[in-house]
């Protein structure tokens, strides 16, 4: 074993990381050589093993066995948090006296590694003596028995430093580099090559190679491009010299006629041939107004088969897996004994459980296939327009009377997840029809998730539903209700303040994404939270200035215009300067609108001796605001934007103000 390097024992002694120690100097160098020869003669680990905990070890106490860190709840060298107690108790029983006692933590290390921590112990035994073993140790050894805060990094910077610091120069192992090149594989401007280190994972570069008319997948280590192992910013680990091939996907340019069409019941299927991923497909179909095909009637699974004929081979379709079930894009849950006759023998690959496909195709034979969304084995896609309102079932709470299980799916096949007994309560949030009885996905209060058989409607509550007034569908939803989604057909919707005497305090995710939902929703003040993609492309929001629904409309990202009120002032928006006393007394002014003004400075006594001013909306450019030019002393809102000028100058005032991002 050779000794550190001079310039490796000068950084060790000036570390800036030291959790307090208890003792007056450590010597570091001298612990972490007894460390080493403890894993490797001991332990009987190889040194590549040894190397991967010395650089936890560095990172947890800077080799110091006094060390005390997490404000004194943890200690020594692996700083031992929730098993300090039984460290310091097994150093004492075991006659190393003090739990400060080297030996005695590498015996308690020792200890875990064969019972506690087994697992860890067994793995680090398969370990080889190589660069990427010290790497793997290290963040083996981290992930699983150091378990710091933010893991995931911790464990990449410790396996880094396990190959650079201990294996290479600590133990002087062998760390050969390797070169990745990338084939731009019919396109132009590949990335120049990148160098990977032995054990360490690379991040590969973002900058994409350019073909006409082809948009880049990602990479694969196939000549021929037919799998997609890469994309940009993945970790790269193979430790040998490597091509990675550029995967492409053809694209269409908006105005591309559709190769074949079919209406059915004023809906209409368009079939585009070529080789594409389910990703681009979907965003493909949304471009054009449309979605991918679903398909929940024999009618419409013919209509679509009669496209898919056309296209050569397999067409994707808008079938997805997520939240434990499939379902359609538009929101409806597969209709379980409609699609169990559609799908190809061994299918789907989520069942009976999660997948790491999840994304709906049919072949030619008119069977269904669960692929990965970047295949591509399709010859094309089907969209879909036409309105396709989500059928939302009411949400009942159901008390157990005597015992219910949870699946995985709606259905008595799929795998039982867990059990309820007589006295819980579960909350069901959908509903799917069953030959014999309706499956109801829900959750308990304290945690359980699953399908449960909705066989007992004495034990259940309705919580929600359909307000007729308003055609809103809603749910309880902490101190008011939220709304779910809207079975109307009015083009401008006004959501009132309350609905079954509850105050609407929340918009959910598609709530009114439906193609023929309304293009414009005016929302109450009293909300307080909008999901993001809960508002169809195009359509947007309205709602009060200044209020709640104002803040949760801007940190919502949704397209949204503010509802002023009554005798607000509007200046032009060419104005760029509002001069000293220029609207002082201006009388009965409750709004000032300069949000879409071009402002930047507003002088002194401007808006002085309005008494009734309630809102001030300022501008997002630069602006100066000189003093007094406002009454600070009312209760007027400045509502301003995140980050501005104005920002600055509200907080520095001492001004009410609300900060929109």
């Amino acid at each position: 074993m050779k000794r550190l390097l001079t310039c490796f024992l000068l950084l060790s002694l000036l570390a800036g990381f030291m959790p307090v120690s208890g003792q007056a100097a450590v010597d570091r160098e001298a612990n972490m050589q007894i460390i080493y020869k403890y894993i490797t003669e001991e332990l009987n680990l190889t040194p590549a093993v040894a190397c991967g905990i010395l650089a936890n070890v560095k990172a947890e106490s800077n080799f110091d066995p006094a060390a005390i860190g997490d404000s004194g709840a943890a200690y020594g060298i692996c700083q031992w948090n929730a098993r300090r107690d039984t460290m310091v108790k097994f150093c004492k029983d075991n006659g190393y006296g003090d739990w400060t006692n080297i030996y005695g933590q590498l015996a308690y290390l020792k200890y875990e590694l064969g019972y506690y921590k087994k697992s860890v112990g067994d793995f680090l035994k398969t370990l080889p003596n190589t660069a990427q073993a010290a790497y793997d140790a290290a963040y083996h050894f981290c992930y699983y028995y150091e378990i710091p805060a933010n893991r995931t990094t911790k464990s990449k910077q410790r396996g880094t430093n396990a190959v650079t610091t201990y294996w290479r120069d600590y133990y002087g192992g062998k760390v050969d580099t390797y070169t990745i090149t990338f084939d731009a594989n019919g396109g132009i401007n590949a990335p120049d090559p990148q160098t990977k280190t032995e054990g360490i994972p690379t991040i590969l570069t973002l900058k994409e190679p350019t073909q006409s008319g082809h948009s880049l997948v990602g990479w694969s280590l196939n000549s021929d491009a037919s799998t997609l192992d890469y994309e940009g910013y993945d970790e790269f680990c193979i430790n040998k010299d490597t091509t990675l091939y550029a995967v492409w996907e053809s694209t269409i340019d908006e105005d591309t006629s559709a190769d074949a069409s079919v209406s059915l019941n004023g809906h209409t299927y368009e079939l585009y041939k070529g080789s594409f991923t389910w990703t681009y497909a979907s965003y493909y179909a949304e471009s054009k107004g449309g979605y991918l095909a679903t398909v929940e009637t024999q009618e419409e699974y013919a209509a679509v088969a009669s496209l898919v004929s056309q296209s050569g081979g397999d067409c994707w379709l808008g079938g997805i897996y997520d939240d434990g079930n499939w379902q359609w894009v538009t929101g409806e849950a597969f209709k379980d004994t409609f699609a169990s006759s559609k799908w190809a023998s061994g299918e789907p690959c989520a069942h009976y459980g999660p997948t790491q496909r999840g994304k709906l195709s049919q072949n030619s034979s008119g069977k269904w296939v669960d692929l990965v969304a970047s295949s591509f084995a399709n010859e094309g896609f089907i969209v879909e327009y036409g309105s396709k309102t989500k059928e939302i079932f009411p949400v009942y709470e159901i008390t157990v009377s005597s015992s219910l299980k949870l699946r995985e799916g709606p259905g008595a096949k799929y795998e039982t997840l867990d059990h309820m007994y007589t006295g819980e309560t579960v909350t069901i949030l959908d509903v799917v029809s069953g030959s014999s009885y309706d499956w109801g996905w829900g959750y308990t209060p304290n945690g359980k998730t699953g399908w449960c058989a909705m066989i007992i409607p004495d034990y259940m509550v309705p919580l929600s539903g359909l307000d007729e007034n308003t055609k809103l569908i809603y749910i309880p939803y902490e101190e008011g209700c939220a709304v779910m989604g809207y079975q109307g057909n009015k083009n401008t919707l006004i959501v009132p303040e309350s609905i079954q005497n509850l105050p609407v305090i929340a918009v959910f995710e598609s709530a009114f994404t439906s193609p023929d939902g309304p293009d414009t929703v005016q929302l109450p003040e009293s909300v307080r939270e909008i999901a993001a993609d809960s508002i169809k492309q195009g359509a947007k929001y309205l709602v009060p200035v200044g209020s709640s629904a104002h803040l949760a409309a801007g940190k919502s990202t949704c397209r949204y215009d503010c509802i002023y009120p009554a005798n607000t002032l509007c200046p032009p928006i060419m104005l760029t300067e509002i001069g000293e006393d220029a609207f002082r007394d201006a009388g009965n002014i409750a709004c000032v609108n300069l949000s879409k003004s071009n402002v930047q400075s507003i002088g002194t006594g401007a808006f002085i001796g309005i008494s009734n001013l309630k809102y001030v909306h300022l501008p997002e450019c630069e602006i100066t605001i000189e003093f007094s030019a406002f009454d600070l002393t009312t209760d007027t809102l400045f509502i301003v934007k995140a980050g501005s000028s104005a920002e600055s100058w509200a907080i520095s005032s001492d001004a009410d103000y609300l900060s929109i991002p």
